[in-house]
């Protein structure tokens, strides 16, 4: 995959926490819809907010104060950056990093929704880091860092859904690879269970990039995001032992090019 920003991968090495000792920053807030701050066509498109709410029910994961505010990183020449994972488990690994280096801060790993993650992402105020395995299952190189890296999405032509009357087919795109693949195997089986032969059902891949490019310029376009199993249990686990409140748990979210 193609390196969102060219230059931060460069930077990887250089950056730095910044503890919260600035006036705390506005509580990223994955549940509301932001105006458009930027020139970008694809922002000012007026599909974008049905379409960021849709991806904001996509779960990724940062690390956080106690004030829920996402820690920010520094790269070289000051620019602050938060970091967003759609891999929990590197979200995890930062947090035990995160106080290893600064005991003192009170840190959580908090979700965030795709879809804020991908705007700050795009107006370089943050990255949006894919999984590892999952770049790897898209195609990269083994041991490819993930930072810079476009966010794969993984779907199969054959199990697209009617979009009703007027509209094109519905496409599910799965953040996990894995949940493809078992979306798949129940297609084939009920195929296969109602006397039919199934042919083989490829699971493809899209960069959430090209995704959301298609969903905003072509009509006709039709996706479901997906959310991957392991971030939801881990979000349902986390909801019955810390008390979260469960008004934006993850589902998944479709959304649609023509609307």
């Amino acid at each position: 995959l193609a390196l969102a920003f060219a230059s931060l991968a460069a930077l990887v090495a250089g950056l730095r926490v910044t503890p919260s000792t600035r006036a705390p920053r506005p509580r990223l807030d994955a549940s509301r819809s932001e105006e458009p701050t930027d020139g970008s066509k694809l922002f000012e498109s007026p599909q974008w907010p049905a379409l960021l709410s849709s991806l904001n029910r996509l779960p990724s994961f940062t690390v956080a104060n106690e004030r829920g505010q996402p820690l920010e990183y520094e790269a070289p020449g000051g620019t602050p950056l938060a970091m967003f994972y759609a891999d929990v488990q590197a979200a995890q690994a930062e947090l035990v990093d995160a106080r290893k280096m600064y005991p003192e801060l009170d840190c959580g790993v908090i979700p965030i929704g795709v879809g804020t993650a991908f705007r700050l992402a795009s107006e370089g105020k943050a990255l949006l880091i894919p999984s590892a395995l999952e770049l790897e299952a898209a195609g990269a190189p083994a041991g490819s860092s993930p930072v810079g890296q476009q966010l794969p999405l993984f779907g199969c032509l054959e199990i697209s859904r009617d979009g009703g009357p007027g509209r094109g087919p519905i496409l599910p795109l799965f953040m996990s690879r894995s949940d493809a693949l078992a979306a798949v195997r129940d297609a084939a089986d009920a195929i296969e269970g109602e006397g039919g032969a199934a042919d083989d059902l490829d699971v493809m891949c899209l960069s959430l990039d090209r995704a959301v490019e298609l969903l905003l310029t072509v009509e006709g376009t039709g996706f479901e995001f997906v959310p991957p199993s392991a971030s939801l249990d881990f979000i349902d686990a986390t909801i019955r032992s810390e008390g979260w409140g469960n008004s934006h748990a993850p589902s998944s979210a479709s959304a649609a090019g023509d609307a």
